[in-house]
């Protein structure tokens, strides 16, 4: 391997260039499938990958949304965020990939791409948007601040409500990841799954 490095300079790359190279750098990512509900009352679901934890008491997550690259339009999860303060994420599973990748699409006026792709809503118990029955790990969620980044990005600061797990991944009261099935997003059209870990205990000094 020759020492040989290539630097990029951030702030001379495009959005599409800047996009593509950061989706390099932060992987693999958990992915939100989120369910929020449109002034109509249709049902919107949508995966985003831009996700991560930021604290546990109270149970805190962010999600970050980008616009539609060329549009400038923000995201219809995030309209309805900013209208009702609330959502449903779910965590993403092998067995449920294909119908979540079918959901990353723009949904037409009035659509509902839950039951295009033949899921089941759920009522949830504290939130109006349901959540989706087939999907084994659910969590009820109130946005507590939304923050603009640059010209085409929004933070969304979430709490944790209500936690739904299906029985079939609990193990003696604790989430079983393996029976779980989660997978990740990596770069371009690409995901993982957790087939392969590394169990390496912290030092304590």
């Amino acid at each position: 391997m020759s020492d040989e490095w290539l630097q990029f300079d951030s702030s001379a790359l495009g959005a599409q260039a800047g996009h593509d190279l950061l989706k390099c750098l932060v992987i693999p990512r958990p992915i939100a499938w989120i369910t929020t509900l449109s002034d109509d009352g249709t049902v919107n679901l949508a995966p985003y990958s831009c996700y991560a934890i930021a604290g546990f008491s109270p149970m805190t997550v962010v999600v970050g949304f980008e616009s539609a690259l060329g549009r400038k339009q923000k995201k219809r999860t995030l309209l309805n965020i900013e209208r009702t303060g609330e959502f449903v994420i779910h965590t993403a599973t092998e067995k449920h990939l294909e119908q979540l990748n079918a959901t990353g699409r723009p949904a037409q006026d009035g659509e509902s791409k839950l039951e295009a792709c033949g899921l089941t809503p759920l009522a949830s118990s504290i939130v109006t948007p349901p959540r989706i029955q087939e999907a084994p790990l659910a969590m009820e969620s109130r946005a507590k601040q939304i923050i603009p980044l640059g010209d085409d990005h929004h933070l969304v600061i979430a709490e944790g409500l209500v936690i739904h797990a299906h029985s079939s991944i609990v193990c003696e009261g604790v989430i079983d990841v393996a029976r779980l099935a989660p997978i990740g997003r990596m770069n371009d059209n690409c995901y993982v799954r957790l087939s392969d870990t590394i169990s390496l205990p912290r030092p304590h000094s």
